[in-house]
């Protein structure tokens, strides 16, 4: 009997993050947790970095709560997401949610979406 194993989610929540002003890769915001929340972009671009080495199947959900702002959010130093070329950013309107699908180590997959607002 095989086994199917599905994505994980790993790392705690972070709520309340600020974007990096000026964005860029160098010196980004790191993304730590699973699950994070970005309340803070002073300029569209301000910037986040995912995590290096991570196991294929790994989820982050980052969701841009921020109403006026877009945010960039980049692979760890080689990497790529979406297949694109290397180090590129992928930009994160204000009030959208991406979950990132880890492919291989440093390659992600990006789901967009948008943030629910309650009536």
């Amino acid at each position: 009997m095989s086994t199917t194993s599905f994505g994980r989610s790993v790392g705690g929540v972070q709520t309340g993050l600020t974007a990096l002003s000026g964005g860029g890769a160098s010196g980004a915001t790191e993304i730590t947790g699973a699950v994070v929340t970005v309340t803070t972009v002073a300029a569209d671009n301000d910037s986040l970095i995912l995590p290096a080495g991570r196991a294929a199947g790994d989820r982050i959900t980052v969701a841009n709560l921020d109403a006026a702002q877009d945010i960039k959010v980049f692979p760890n130093t080689g990497g790529t997401i979406n297949g694109a070329a290397a180090n590129t950013g992928l930009a994160v309107g204000q009030q959208q949610v991406v979950e990132f699908v880890c492919v291989d180590g440093d390659a992600w997959l990006a789901l967009l979406g948008a943030v629910a607002t309650p009536a």
